[in-house]
């Protein structure tokens, strides 16, 4: 019995580890994707040198800007 609980208590440390890692694994991902997103905009601003033309590109292309965004994000993985 006292083995059970000692296991459990063991079980619940791993489980917490595990969790934050997950967890801080998905907000890195998510701030990395935030940036590839700042950074593809920029260039578009370079781009087009004007930003209200860059949101309005970006509202009428959501897939093509999101689809860059991805292309970019896995490029700077890289």
């Amino acid at each position: 019995m006292v083995f059970l609980v000692v296991n459990f208590r063991l079980m619940a440390r791993y489980f917490y580890i595990f969790s934050f890692i997950l967890c801080a694994k998905i907000i890195l991902s998510y701030i990395l994707l935030l940036g590839a997103l700042l950074q593809y905009r920029m260039f578009l601003v370079k781009k087009y040198k004007n930003w209200l033309y860059v949101k309005i590109l970006a509202r009428k292309n959501v897939f093509r800007v999101w689809f860059s965004v991805v292309l970019c994000y896995r490029i700077n993985k890289i």
